[in-house]
């Protein structure tokens, strides 16, 4: 086994357990019969998964890399460990009564807004993306939008604006920019 093959195996470990997470968390939706809210963590359930998806398909664009530092390690490992982490919170605020589960969704929101800087990062380190280009730059700042109508508290009825907007973030950063990517 080479390096990279290592470091993926790792990743592939913490990707595993994160969709696993989210996967019992939208099994859990169900189950829950208080008011609609919980439905609208629907959106960020699937929306982290497919970002898990587009996640370890996008590292293996950099699997002919012949020498790892720490840092690159650093940097590619946070990013599914910021998707397992975000998922886990609104998992558990999935589970919290409704008046105290904002404080965690806060939380796992703002883990989200790390993922999309490191995200930025990693486009500008690893694959020559400019910070505003638009392909990638237009989508980010709309998941930002999106998370900041639940984040800020703007409007509990946008609420679920806010997770269908995450959702659509996620189909669009899978479709339209990972298809260029598969070859």
């Amino acid at each position: 086994m080479n390096v990279f093959e290592y470091i993926m195996v790792l990743m592939t470990l913490v990707l595993g357990l994160g969709m696993t997470e989210n996967l019992k968390s939208i099994a859990n939706i169900n189950l829950r019969h208080s008011s609609g809210e919980p439905f609208t963590f629907l959106g960020y359930f699937v929306a982290i998964i497919l970002l898990q998806l587009d996640y370890w398909h996008t590292i293996w664009l950099v699997s002919d890399r012949t020498s790892w530092v720490l840092m690159d390690i650093l940097i590619w490992f946070y990013l599914p460990v910021s998707l397992y982490l975000s998922g886990a919170f609104f998992s558990k605020a999935l589970l919290m009564s409704d008046t105290s589960r904002d404080s965690t969704v806060r939380v796992a929101i703002l883990v989200l807004y790390s993922w999309v800087a490191t995200m930025s990062l990693t486009g500008l380190l690893y694959f020559d993306i400019g910070l505003f280009e638009i392909r990638l730059f237009g989508p980010l700042l709309f998941l930002v939008v999106c998370l900041s109508l639940r984040f800020f508290r703007i409007n509990p009825k946008l609420y679920p604006l806010s997770s269908l907007g995450t959702l659509l973030f996620s189909l669009y950063f899978l479709i339209f920019i990972g298809a260029d990517e598969i070859q």
